[in-house]
C-alpha cells in the first residue's frame, strides 16, 4: 500500500489542516488505511468520514483498481432497481469489477463502460460518487466498506 506523509495530505488542499489533530504529527506517515481508521479524543469520526474520503480516493493514495470497485460499490448501493435492470448497466458495473480484479482486460472494461453512457473512467470519478452517494449510503458505510476493501486488496 502507498505511504504517505503530512505533506502530502497538504498538497490537496483539504478544507483543514490535518495537523489541528493530535494523530497527524509534523512527521506523521501512513497509508490511506492508517488515515480512513485515525481515531481522535473528544471527536466523533463520522463527523470527519467525508474529510478522510475526500483525502485518500485518489490515485495517489490508493490504487486505481481499488477506487474503479469501491466506485462500482457506491452506485450499485444507489442505482435505482430499473437502473440496474438495464443490461447495459449490469454489464458495466461487473466487466469493471472484473476489470478492477485482473479477471478482464481493460479494452472489455471499457467497450463495457462506454456501452452504459458513463462518462471516460477517471480516478476521481470514486470521490464524486462517494459525494453523490452520501445521501443514499451514509459515509461511515462507505468508509467501512472502503477499509474492507483496502484490507482484502492488501
Amino acid at each position: 500500500m502507498k505511504k504517505v506523509s503530512i505533506k502530502d495530505i497538504r498538497d490537496i488542499n483539504p478544507c483543514y489542516d490535518p495537523g489541528k489533530f493530535k494523530y497527524f504529527k509534523k512527521s506523521w506517515t501512513g497509508t490511506a488505511l492508517d488515515i480512513l481508521r485515525a481515531t481522535e479524543p473528544g471527536v466523533l469520526q463520522e463527523d470527519y468520514a467525508a474529510d478522510r474520503l475526500f483525502v485518500v480516493l485518489r490515485p495517489e493514495f490508493i490504487d486505481e483498481k481499488v477506487l474503479l470497485l469501491f466506485t462500482v460499490w457506491c452506485l450499485r448501493k444507489t442505482m435505482s432497481l430499473a437502473a440496474l435492470q438495464k443490461p447495459a448497466v449490469e454489464i458495466a458495473l461487473e466487466t469493471a469489477k472484473r476489470f478492477a480484479l485482473g479477471r478482464m482486460g481493460r479494452g472489455a472494461f471499457k467497450n463495457a463502460w462506454d456501452a452504459a453512457g458513463y462518462p471516460a473512467w477517471d480516478p476521481a470519478m470514486a470521490w464524486l460518487v462517494a459525494l453523490e452517494s452520501r445521501n443514499v449510503v451514509p459515509l461511515e458505510e462507505q468508509l467501512n466498506a472502503l477499509i474492507e476493501m483496502l484490507e482484502e486488496a492488501g
